[in-house]
């Protein structure tokens, strides 16, 4: 998954020629549109408010932490 963001992110040109066959959006539409940049690593901190309201909402029987959700968190 990584690898395909850090390819994604390196190759805007061929990702919107990508866009433009699968999606039938203008090609200079594509070319000039705004793109995602993706992440290539897993922050942890950025699981911590889901986890959160899973607990307040009780949707887990306590609040999970992200060290027990990903290994070296």
């Amino acid at each position: 998954m990584y690898e395909t963001a850090r390819w994604a992110n390196g190759h805007q040109a061929e990702s919107a020629a990508i866009l433009e066959k699968y999606s039938k959006i203008n090609p200079d539409a594509a070319r000039q549109m705004a793109r995602a940049t993706f992440d290539t690593t897993l922050n942890p901190e950025y699981l911590r408010p889901a986890l959160a309201l899973a607990a307040r909402a009780k949707l887990t029987d306590r609040l999970v932490t992200t060290a027990e959700m990903i290994a070296g968190a």
